[in-house]
C-alpha cells in the first residue's frame, strides 16, 4: 500500500502519469485540504504535451457520478477523469467547457 501522502499530499498538487507521460493537477485555493476527499473542489490541469492554449479548470464533485456511468471507469471515459476518481470516489468531473483529454 502506498503512503498517506500519495493521495493526500501536504500541498494540493498531484503529479499524474497517464498516457505514457506526466502531467499535473493543482488547486489554487489555499483552503483546499488535499486529504479531504468528500468536498467539491476546483483543480487546474496542465499537460505539457497537450499544446494547451487555455487554462483547464476542472470542477470535481465527489459522490456525484453522472447518470450515464455505472462505475466511472467505463471504456471511452477520460483517463484523467478515471484517475481523479481513484482519489475522489464516484466524482463528477466538469471540464468547464474545455475539451476533455481522453
Amino acid at each position: 500500500e502506498v503512503g498517506s501522502r500519495y493521495k493526500g499530499p501536504a500541498s494540493p498538487v498531484w503529479v499524474v502519469c497517464a498516457e505514457s507521460h506526466y502531467s499535473v493537477m493543482f488547486a489554487v485555493d489555499p483552503s483546499v485540504d488535499p486529504r479531504d476527499s468528500d468536498r467539491p473542489l476546483e483543480l487546474y490541469y496542465f499537460d505539457q504535451f497537450g499544446r494547451q492554449d487555455q487554462r483547464i479548470k476542472l470542477t470535481v464533485t465527489p459522490r456525484q457520478l453522472p447518470g450515464h456511468l455505472t462505475t466511472g471507469f467505463e471504456e471511452g471515459e477520460s483517463i484523467i477523469d478515471q484517475c481523479i476518481r481513484t482519489k475522489w470516489k464516484q466524482a463528477d468531473v466538469d471540464w468547464n467547457g474545455a475539451e476533455k483529454i481522453l
